[in-house]
């Protein structure tokens, strides 16, 4: 990290026969990219040269990495020309110069100034534009988001190397919670992943908080406080430090335990509306017609809506439907609550889930943690921007003046 305070003169000739706004506009996309390359190597050289200085006048020290000696002050090191070092960024490849300096002690010659600047060994994307690409690849296709940074940034890297800064930084993200922890609402969905031919599980558990108005809609306040996939993503969904007063989930085998275990003070609701769709199912699974079974779903779900409390006596009426009966008596201790539990089903986070759908099914299938790891990254910059923050480096301000020449 380096202070500077440059002025940079740069001089450009524009010619043409005819010239207007339109074409104005496109040469200046077409340039830019050669602008901020010149703009960026003559401050890094300034910012280098200053630093040298303030090292020479006792102002900065320096610590030469052979022999470990701090030195500051005039002889505290010999200058040693310099090196090219490129790095590519939003705005296109950008190519400067390193200062080397030499240890008057050990006579070991390097560069002080990667470090100083920022740069990993061997870095060749600067984490701004890393960022930027990954902040469209949670949207976009690796190859169209490779693509469109080609055509609107003039540079991209490849489609695999996208995939290793999604990977790293996905694997950075921790999910935390808003506090007071109140209400959780967790919900699933397959994902196109694993050997499994319908692919594997992905559980989301979201923190509600209040309604508010965007654009004139209504709209949840939603927070992610875990994600989990394939075997135990459950587990790993609901895994929250605190304990929620109320968690609503489906009616999936295994969840109701989980949740006792879990927060044993909590009251469990099931939703409303995945309860007679799993009544359907398993009396298909027990050979009921279509049309018998969306029937009785269909009176299920009417009388769940208006809380009638007679919604579970149906059981009584499916004799020869052992397993549908028992679903229904199963049940009973976690809907029609009273009061009514504040939310009831978990359709404030169905749309959250069928854009996960819409992410990952592209036609190709996806390893477990390549999915996991961009879903991760796609939720936190969504819904949990300050987690999502803490991946990335915070921007120093940097401010500039442009002073038209007489």
């Amino acid at each position: 990290m380096l202070p500077v305070e440059a002025e940079v003169r740069l001089s450009v000739t524009v010619r043409s026969e005819g010239m207007e706004v339109n074409d104005l506009a496109a040469w200046m996309f077409r340039e830019k990219n050669a602008f901020s390359e010149q703009l960026v190597a003559e401050v890094v050289w300034q910012m280098q040269e200053q630093h040298l200085q303030a090292v020479l006048s006792s102002e900065r020290e320096i610590v030469c990495p052979g022999c470990g000696v701090v030195s500051s002050g005039p002889g505290a090191t010999l200058r040693r020309g310099s090196r090219p070092r490129k790095v590519r960024t939003s705005n296109g490849p950008v190519r400067f110069r390193l200062r080397q300096v030499t240890c008057p002690d050990c006579r070991k010659t390097w560069s002080p100034f990667p470090e100083l600047l920022g740069l990993e060994p061997g870095q060749r994307i600067v984490e701004e534009f890393t960022r930027r690409l990954v902040d469209w690849v949670t949207e976009l296709s690796y190859a169209k988001t490779c693509r469109m940074s080609r055509e609107w940034l003039g540079d991209a890297p490849s489609p695999k190397t996208l995939h290793e800064h999604v990977q790293a930084r996905g694997e950075a993200v921790e999910f935390t919670e808003a506090e007071p922890l109140e209400v959780v609402v967790g919900d699933g969905t397959k994902v196109p992943a694993g050997p499994k031919p319908r692919g594997e599980d992905l559980t989301v558990a979201f923190q509600i908080g209040g309604r508010r108005k965007e654009n004139g809609r209504p709209a949840v306040q939603k927070r992610v406080v875990g994600m989990g996939i394939a075997e135990g993503s459950w587990q790993e969904a609901l895994a929250t430090a605190g304990e929620p007063d109320l968690v609503v989930t489906d009616a999936e085998t295994g969840v109701r335990e989980l949740v006792a275990e879990y927060y044993p003070g909590a009251r469990h609701q099931l939703c409303e509306w995945h309860v007679p769709y799993t009544l359907a199912h398993t009396l298909g699974l027990e050979g009921m017609r279509v049309e018998e079974r969306k029937a009785i779903a269909g009176k299920l779900s009417g009388m769940l809506a208006r809380r009638d409390p007679r919604a579970l006596t149906l059981a009584d009426r499916l004799d020869g439907y052992p397993k549908a009966q028992s679903f229904l008596r199963s049940i009973e201790p976690y809907v029609l609550y009273s009061p009514p539990s504040q939310e009831r089903t978990t359709s404030v986070v169905e749309r959250q889930m069928r854009e996960i759908n819409r992410r990952t099914d592209v036609g190709a299938r996806w390893s477990i943690r390549g999915v996991a790891n961009l879903m991760r990254l796609r939720l936190a910059k969504r819904h949990n921007p300050d987690d999502y923050e803490r991946l990335w480096r915070p921007l120093r301000q940097c401010s500039s003046t442009l002073v038209p020449q007489p």
